[in-house]
């Protein structure tokens, strides 16, 4: 495998982890075109994605962008369409006949009824129950409440490796932020709904010190506040796929070069002797339910060709591990109660610095006069009028995450 540095696979492509042969030689390989969602793989690609959610549908975009159809680009998503801008049909049951221009993935008001929820519950993955990961095109990009937050400059300064200073960052965050705008008021009318609680709190953070300012940039100083900076555009829910990936998959068909195997799995990456990524195998589901059986099948890269692994903080390291990659010495700890030869191709960094970002919760008794009661944004008939709002100009608290 040709080593590239994570600068350069930036600049080709987008924030993700490649692995692969010879990615110095791929835009020599030769392909052929094809489109469409496809019931199973068939001859080689020049690339092969293993994942169709937040980081993977911005590298099969750009990827397309930089081949120019010229390229045969296979995803495998254990999903399918979510927005309605690429397919999805998931319509909320408030959306008036004849209308088809909003999923529930699309409205921000719906984010409280999906993770841990009834609505969200077809689209959890199964292998990881012990926390909530959206499966589908985009995936937790279209589930979660985009909160987007910028680590402060000496985070990335000291804790970073070369190349990955902020002065080498800041041109990346700048591009996605072009493409994905981000605001602390997603409703249309510029209000920021359901802000009881901060007009509540924030007085606290002033007199300790804290300033209120744009969070979702690098900031220096003592504390910082604001309403939640989200990721929203004309009272909708923005990200990888409105900013990327719904002008290669517009209406849910795939330009051409760009091909996708939906509800499918990826089971297991097979390599040479020599440690190079030929083959991913797959088991595909005729739709959503994950309990029905999956027809297995196997999808070949071309010689040179490129494996991008973006199923996942959690889902990539599980399959690399499966595959046979993974800290050597280890294998007991890892597959417990399971005789496991040997990790085939060594590698001591797979799943190491996995983490979240820091929560805290907080809990306090107010008898001001400032008045609060969280909204039910499940209260569809309750909420009627709010839904007109919304419906005609994109703006009133469905136009918010929460």
């Amino acid at each position: 495998m040709v080593s590239i540095s994570r600068r350069d696979f930036l600049r080709q492509a987008a924030l993700t982890l490649a692995i692969g042969s010879q990615l110095g030689v791929l835009a020599g390989c030769g392909g052929s075109g094809g489109s469409g969602s496809i019931t199973q793989s068939t001859g080689e690609y020049d690339v092969i994605i293993v994942g169709g959610g937040s980081a993977g549908t911005i590298v099969a975009a750009r990827l397309l962008g930089a081949m120019r159809g010229h390229k045969r680009i296979l995803i495998i998503e254990a999903g399918g369409p979510t927005a309605a801008a690429i397919g999805g049909t998931d319509f909320p049951p408030w959306l008036p006949p004849g209308r088809s221009d909003l999923t529930i993935f699309d409205v921000p008001g719906e984010y409280s009824q999906m993770a841990f929820m009834p609505l969200g519950k077809p689209y959890q993955l199964t292998e990881t129950g012990f926390t909530y990961q959206g499966i589908g095109l985009g995936g937790n990009s279209q589930f979660n409440g985009m909160l987007f937050q910028t680590n402060p400059i000496q985070v990335f300064d000291q804790s970073w490796p070369a190349g990955w200073q902020w002065t080498d960052m800041q041109a990346y965050f700048a591009a996605v932020r072009a493409s994905i705008p981000v605001t602390n008021t997603p409703s249309t009318d510029g209000v920021a709904y359901n802000a009881g609680p901060a007009q509540i709190i924030n007085p606290l953070y002033q007199s300790e010190g804290w300033i209120e300012g744009d969070t979702s940039q690098p900031f220096a100083g003592t504390g910082i506040y604001s309403t939640p900076y989200v990721a929203a555009t004309e009272g909708r829910r923005a990200g990888p796929i409105s900013g990327y990936f719904a002008a290669v998959d517009p209406g849910g068909v795939p330009i051409s070069g760009l091909e996708m195997l939906l509800f499918s799995k990826a089971e297991k990456i097979e390599f040479d002797d020599a440690g190079m990524a030929l083959a991913v195998h797959y088991s595909k589901r005729e739709g959503l339910d994950q309990t029905l059986p999956g027809s297995p099948g196997v999808a070949r890269l071309k010689s040179g060709g490129l494996l991008v692994m973006a199923a996942g903080a959690l889902v990539t390291p599980r399959l690399l591990l499966l595959s046979g990659v993974g800290p050597r010495g280890l294998e007991d700890q890892i597959f417990p109660d399971q005789s496991r030869a040997p990790f085939a191709i060594p590698n001591p960094q797979v799943g190491v610095g996995l983490y979240d970002h820091v929560m805290t919760m907080i809990t306090y008794n107010y008898t001001g006069s400032v008045p609060y009661q969280a909204y039910n944004y499940g209260n569809y008939s309750g909420n009627a009028a709010d839904l007109d709002t919304y419906l005609g100009n994109g703006s009133g608290p469905y136009a918010q995450y929460q």
